[in-house]
């Protein structure tokens, strides 16, 4: 967004150097011009020789200021066809997300601006062409885990898998813990909708797996099972998450998705 606005401004400021540029130049040729028509007005006999000499002396300056009109319309132009072009393929390589120096791109990105970013068609989305790499997996778990849950999750066994059709993604709670100091395992689907759907989901298992690797101990040491439900522990993080624009729910319907293409109404 920074790098947008920077753009912007720069835009901005020539558009307006060349604006006031292109008046100075006007107005240059224009008294140019009234003063080679005031001479030749009002000098007569031997003043026809001054106002030759006039032009001559002049001649030069005033076929620059001519010449240089266009070639500024034209830069102004050229600037204009470069921002749309910029900005056109910004949108298709932010829709072609299969593209993979383009996913390198995302791991710039805040946890909100990735899940504003625009969306693919629903034909595209219907192929599932979103196919995110485990370094953004990775990453996508990292930035939910410090811009929701403040860095406190360990970080978990993940896998991504390409046979798990029955489900998006999924928690599996250990008596163990791995290496890493969790007891959970966090499996996802490697084939999405769009970038926002895997999101959502990989935050959903992320609340399961504070239930059970921070939340678990705590109620072990009180008497009670470990949990790990859709229940109050696991709403608390709704509008946490919500203000990233991110939807906590049990499960998203797939069909109102495609009718509304907000995953707060799926």
């Amino acid at each position: 967004m920074a790098a947008g606005l920077a753009g912007a401004l720069a835009f901005g400021a020539a558009f307006l150097g060349a604006a006031f540029l292109a008046a100075g130049l006007a107005a240059g040729f224009s008294s140019t011009t009234g003063a080679v028509t005031g001479a030749t007005s009002t000098i007569t006999g031997d003043a026809s020789t001054t106002a030759s000499s006039f032009l001559r002396e002049n001649k030069y300056a005033t076929a620059a200021t001519i010449t240089a009109i266009p070639m500024i319309y034209s830069m102004f132009f050229l600037l204009v066809q470069v921002k749309w072009t910029v900005y056109l393929v910004s949108v298709y390589l932010a829709q072609k997300f299969s593209v993979k120096y383009v996913i390198m791109l995302l791991t710039n990105l805040e946890l909100r601006e990735f899940m504003s970013l625009p969306l693919p068609t629903r034909s595209e989305q219907k192929r599932l062409l979103f196919r995110p790499s485990k370094h953004l997996v990775h990453h996508t778990y990292e930035l939910i885990n410090y811009e929701v849950f403040n860095n406190s999750l360990p970080k978990p066994k993940i896998e991504v898998q390409s046979h798990c059709r029955k489900y998006w993604g999924m928690c599996m709670g250990h008596t163990h813990r791995t290496v890493t100091g969790s007891y959970c395992t966090i499996r996802m689907m490697d084939k999405w909708f769009c970038p926002q759907w895997f999101i959502t989901t990989l935050a959903h298992e992320m609340v399961h797996q504070y239930q059970w690797d921070i939340i678990g101990p705590e109620r072990e040491q009180e008497g009670k099972d470990w949990l790990m439900s859709h229940g109050p522990s696991f709403y608390q993080f709704r509008p946490y998450l919500e203000e990233h624009n991110i939807s906590l729910k049990t499960a998203h319907s797939q069909r109102r998705w495609f009718k509304h293409q907000d995953l707060f109404k799926a």
